[in-house]
């Protein structure tokens, strides 16, 4: 179907290629991503590289080096179809673990949160507080939930691609905006979660304390 790229994929070194719409990526010599061959200004394509991947050279938007003895010729790059790949993260198997030991904390406290609420509540109200507890979980978590992380993984898309019978699929995400938006609302949750729970702790009063302040209070 027709995609719909970013407005300002166009230069003055393709502005003479008369480039389309259509996506199909290629990574520079200078390890930038490129919308396609045409907008990297390639005028030649020289068949396929040792991966099986088109390779594409002479391409006027990717200059590698300037002849600086005359200032009339320079040295255009080449372009290999796919997308660029990004080795330069090294706390990626930090970052793994982190989400790993977050994750199992999280997961770590449902069976603490079940046995809290065995305890606290009166044994003739413990079944009404689970199915109270199980509907604030989906109410509030399970069925939002996929909602806001949808609606905020689509507003950090830059690069829709738009089908015949309406629908659209994402082809590139805004990386920073992506990490900004699904840090921050698991940040506010944590936040709010924490809230609740000291919030709880504060107010709760043991069973037989208030059953004591009861007798207390009956009494002539």
């Amino acid at each position: 179907g027709p995609r719909k790229g970013p407005s300002d994929i166009n230069a003055l070194c393709n502005a003479d290629c008369a480039c389309l719409d259509d996506y199909d990526p290629v990574c520079g010599s200078d390890d930038v991503l490129y919308y396609s061959p045409c907008h990297a200004g390639c005028t030649q394509h020289n068949g396929m590289g040792a991966e099986g991947k088109r390779v594409y050279s002479n391409c006027l938007c990717i200059i590698t080096s300037p002849n600086t003895t005359n200032d009339d010729v320079i040295i255009y790059g080449n372009a290999t179809q796919g997308q660029c790949e990004d080795n330069s993260c090294i706390f990626k198997p930090m970052f793994f673990v982190i989400v790993a030991f977050v994750l199992a904390l999280s997961f770590s406290i449902t069976v603490p949160t079940i046995t809290a609420v065995l305890q606290v509540v009166a044994p003739s109200q413990r079944s009404t507080a689970m199915g109270l507890q199980s509907l604030l979980y989906r109410g509030l978590g399970t069925v939002p939930g996929p909602i806001v992380f949808g609606a905020l993984i689509d507003k950090s898309c830059i690069l829709w691609e738009t089908e015949c019978d309406g629908s659209r699929t994402c082809w590139i995400y805004r990386n920073i905006d992506f990490a900004f938006y699904t840090f921050g609302i698991v940040v506010i949750c944590r936040i709010l979660s924490l809230l609740f729970f000291s919030g709880s702790y504060l107010t709760y009063k043991p069973v037989e304390e208030v059953e004591v302040a009861k007798e207390v209070k009956d009494k002539p």
